[in-house]
Parts: structure tokens; sequence; C-alpha cells
């Protein structure tokens, strides 16, 4: 066999015995996943797998496949060395683990108890004729871990619609333009690849790389979180970052064909952010440009934990960058967490949500048409409204929330195993000595306090009619004790509902009323998914308020507005018992 100029990590044993290998195109198997399928040849076979297998030992794998032996090289360090012979040389040599199937007397030297994806393989078939070989799971999105003047065994997110050659697609690389790139001929030989040699996708080759590189592809694509677009349990909002290594104008197409409730945000003219749906656009990428993509995820679509792929084309390659976003988990760790709805529940928009109700229509007790319509105002006023929801039908109105920390318990028997430490939510001023505080403030803990000024009542909390989410209804009555009754006036004799003797009017006061009790009547409309953010329905409601104040005059007084809600916690217990 032909050896090659450079130093290559393997070499294999027999010309007759090592195939190049055939990969068709990969398809959508279901949200989330894809399918990778090869054609493997008798003997060996590179392959580069670009999926996660659903179940990723070597058994489940390699299942139904003829295989007699399968390598891969996990560098703990170092570039991997050139190995004239795999039957001989690898067995002992750092970084290289095989799995070699049950049933063969060499099983015992399996060292492969996994195969994850985004990495290359070599794979020797026992067959006498090419077999197919199919792989599902999600796909993987990385960059190779080039070995500055090495090689690296790899392979490249190429769009299989395009036709594309090494020299093209590494001229962007000062690392890897003109340099050494080895592939396996059908003659089962390492040989050297020229410039104008075609890649095919799935297929691993060997690249050199004479100085330090982060290269991916002509067009990379860089993510907030690293290789996945990864929304976990309360992110809204992700960035996308691309970005063109080429000489020249590339289109960018990015395409969500899963149905993921995927957004795109844009500035709009005056500045602000607006959304729309995300399912399929385009761009120009001009000469060494670089663009984010904001994307945003529309919770409220989502039922249990949701998958996607968005596939990003352009500049000759093709990313496919797996979408994930989880339900909040269940309130028994050691974070504030939501509590799942119970069966039968209508939504789940469990916590305390915390907002902004703006008013701009109020109605004239003077007016000589109709006293009771709201009219708009010169100038509208806005005031803070709490809400704290434990199930669709369990909304309380409050004053004010804390946010505070429950130590655990150790437990002391098997029966009384350990319970973890906790966030809690409460409003009862009786409850803070029992807990501690959530955050430390020069050295000390203290509660995340949250008040509402314009919202008073007997007690800390006031159930609201109504399903959170559809209408909601609150009656709350400033007494004349409470000291945010409008009413009464510590240094004027007028308001102080006292006699001329100092004693209290009582609630009777012989029509020589001082202080009234306020009553308030409050109705909260919700409008849904008006403004398009990723929030809407999951984290943001809006919708339209309405108010009506009497004993303020002799004439009920009628308000109108908007209000804003922003779920700021997802605990949906409040005042826990000790």
């Amino acid at each position: 066999m032909t050896r090659p100029p450079h130093r290559l990590p393997l070499r294999c044993c027999s010309a007759l015995c090592l195939v190049a290998c055939f990969v068709l195109p990969a398809q959508v198997k279901s949200a989330g996943n894809v399918t990778q399928t090869f054609e493997l040849a008798p003997g060996w076979n590179a392959v580069y797998l670009e999926v996660t297998p659903e179940d990723n030992a070597p058994q489940a794998v390699f299942a139904n496949l003829p295989l007699k032996m399968a390598w891969a090289f996990f560098p703990a360090s170092g570039p991997a060395e050139f190995i004239a012979d795999p039957h001989e040389d690898l067995w002992n040599t750092p970084g290289w683990h095989v799995f070699i199937p049950e049933g063969r007397e060499d099983s015992v030297l399996t060292n492969l108890h996994a195969v994850p994806g985004g990495r290359a393989y070599l794979l020797k078939i026992d067959a006498d004729e090419s077999v197919t070989w199919s792989v599902g799971g999600a796909p993987v999105h990385r960059s190779p871990d080039w070995e500055p003047n090495a090689y690296t065994l790899t392979g490249f997110p190429i769009d299989p619609e395009q036709t594309v050659n090494f020299g093209a697609y590494f001229g962007p690389s000062p690392a890897h333009r003109n340099q050494a790139y080895y592939r396996l001929t059908p003659e089962g030989e390492w040989t050297r690849a020229h410039n104008s040699a075609i890649l095919e996708r799935g297929e691993a080759y060997w690249v050199f790389t004479d100085r330090a590189s982060n290269y991916q592809a002509p067009l990379e694509v860089e993510l907030e979180t690293g290789r996945s677009l990864d929304f976990g349990e309360q992110s809204a909002e992700r960035l996308i970052h691309l970005e063109n290594h080429t000489d020249w104008p590339m289109s960018v197409s990015l395409a969500n064909d899963d149905g993921f409730p995927l957004l795109r945000g844009f500035g709009n003219e005056s500045g602000e952010t607006e959304w729309e749906t995300f399912d399929q656009f385009s761009l120009e990428l001009q000469a060494g440009e670089r663009r984010t993509v904001r994307a945003g995820l529309r919770r409220s679509e989502i039922n249990g934990d949701a998958r996607g792929i968005l596939v990003i084309a352009g500049g000759d390659s093709q990313h496919k960058i797996p979408m994930i976003a989880e339900e909040p988990a269940s309130q028994a760790g050691a974070v504030p967490q939501a509590v799942p709805m119970q069966d039968g529940d209508e939504n789940t928009l469990g916590g305390l949500w915390v907002g902004t109700v703006t008013v701009n229509a109020v109605s004239d007790v003077n007016d000589p048409e109709d006293a009771s319509v709201p009219r708009p105002t010169p100038a509208e006023f806005s005031k803070r409204i709490i809400v704290h929801v434990k199930d669709a039908d369990n909304a309380r109105l409050l004053k004010q929330a804390i946010l505070l920390w429950q130590d655990g318990d150790a437990g002391e028997t098997v029966e009384d195993p350990a319970a973890p430490g906790r966030y809690v939510l409460v409003s009862d001023h009786d409850l803070i000595p029992y807990y501690k505080g959530a955050t430390l403030r020069d050295g000390r803990p203290f509660g995340h306090r949250v008040s509402a000024a314009s919202i008073d009542f007997e007690g800390s909390e006031l159930p609201m009619k109504g399903t959170f989410g559809d209408e909601l209804q609150a009656e709350l009555t400033v007494s004349r004790d409470l000291p945010t009754n409008p009413f009464r006036h510590r240094f004027h004799p007028d308001h102080n509902h006292l006699d001329l003797d100092g004693n209290p009017l009582g609630e009777v006061s012989v029509g020589r009323e001082e202080v009234w009790p306020v009553e308030r009547e409050i109705a909260l409309h919700f409008v849904g998914n008006a403004t398009g953010s990723p929030q809407d329905g999951h984290s943001r409601l809006e919708g339209d308020y309405r108010e009506t104040l009497t004993h303020l005059h002799s004439k009920p007084i009628h308000l109108e507005g908007e209000f804003h809600l922003r779920r700021v916690n997802p605990i949906r217990e409040l005042n826990p018992e000790p």
C-alpha cells in the first residue's frame, strides 16, 4: 500500500478489505429527529455519524449489522499517531477505542461502550456485498476539534443539494487551505485528495491543520447555547450568529419545517422589536459579514417538552440545528420551579404574576350626558398589580409577595428520607420568621419583596372570581380603619373619624360620617397574544382593565385601561405551612 507523505493516524490493513462508504441523504424521521443512512461496502468504511442515537450503546447502534469491529478515536491530549495496521497496533494505542460484537473470542477487548454523534468511526463489515445502515436520532451541531500541526479524522456539514470540492470548502480557512486531505478510495487506500476532489456528507476524511483553528464551514453557525438552540425551562429568546467566511456574497436560508413554535424578532423603523412566525426566510450575507438572528419560543403553544430541527443552508454547507424546549419541572428541588398542573386543569400558567395597569379613561360624575361612561383622560396613569395563580380557577390578588428560603430536612431514618431546601412565596407577614432570606445583601440574608401600593384590603390575599387567562374579577373594600383609605387624614379633624372629644365615631355616625369605606370592583379581561412576543401566552399576558369605585363620590366612578402581566416566578404554592 502506498504510504502518504505525512504521518496519518491510521492506515488500513489490506487494500482488498478497505472501501469507501456512500451516504444517502438524511431525512426527517419525526419532530427533532433525523435518520442518517449509509451504504457500507464489505471491508473497512470511514463514516461520520452526525446524529445522536436514541440508544447509543454499541449493541443497539450496530444491531443487525454484519460488523466485525468498529474503531473510534477519543483523544485525551495530543493528536493520534500513525498506525500501519489496525489489527495489531491500535489495541494499545492511547485514544483508540474498539467495539467487537459479542460471540467472538476477542469481544472481551471491547472498550468502546457508547457511540456518540458528531464523530468519525471506522467500521469493518463482514459481508460479501454492501449493506444499508440507518441510524436515527437528534442531529449534532459541532465544529471539528482541530489539532494544530496534526491530522484530524472528521466529517463536514456538506449541503447535499450542492457539489463542493476540497479547495472551495477549505479556501476561507488559512489553517486548511491547500493542506493535505486524505480519503478512503474504493481500492482500499488512504490517498491524498486534490483540491478538485468532491466532498461527500457522512464520509470521514483525514485533514491536516497547520495552525490553531476553529473553522467550521464557509458558513459558520454559532449558537448562544453551544450545540443546540436550547430554550430550557424558562428562556423565551435565543441568538443565532451567522458569519460568511468567503470572499463573495452568500445567500442563506433558514427553515423550520417541524412545526416547532419558533418566532423571529426584528427591529422596526421606530427601533422596537417585532415578532413573526419563524417558518422559512432567507437573508444575504456580504463577504466576511457576521449577522445575528433573534429566535423566540412561543411557550403558550407547547404541551410538554418540544423538539425540532432548524435547517440553515448557505455557502455549500447545511447545518441541522436541534431545537429544545422543556416544560418546567416539579417544585421538588432546591430552586424555584413550576408545579405541574393537576389532571383536569385548564391551563399551565401557575405562579406569581406582576404587572402594570395603565388607566386611560375615567367617567366624569358631572357629565350631563352619561356620568357612567369613561372618557379619555388628558394623560395616562399607571399602577402595579400582583396576582398569584395556583391553578386555572384559583387566582388571588395580593398586596405584596416575598420570596424566602426554607431549609431542607436531613431525615433520620430510611422511612423519613431527606427533603431538599426550597424557595417559598409568602404574602403573610406572620410567616416571615419561619423562613430565611433568599439572597445575601452586604453579607446578610434578605427576602425578595414586591408590593402594589395602590392595592389594599383586609388580610394578605384576596380570592378572585373567574379563570386566569380568560376573565378575572375581584371585589375589595378599603375599610375605614385601613391607613390607605382616602378619607382618612391624620392631621385634619374633619377626616379623622373622631368626635369633638376625640372618641371614635364607630361604624354608625348618626349621619355625620367622616370616613367612608371605599368599594372597588376590578375586572381583568385577557385578550391573548396581541404583541406576537415569545412570552405571550406563557410568561406575558395582557388585556383590558375595568374598575368601578363606590363611595369615593356620591356617584360611582368608572375607570378603563389596559394591563400587562409578566410571570416573575413559577412557584404555585403561596403561604405554605412552616
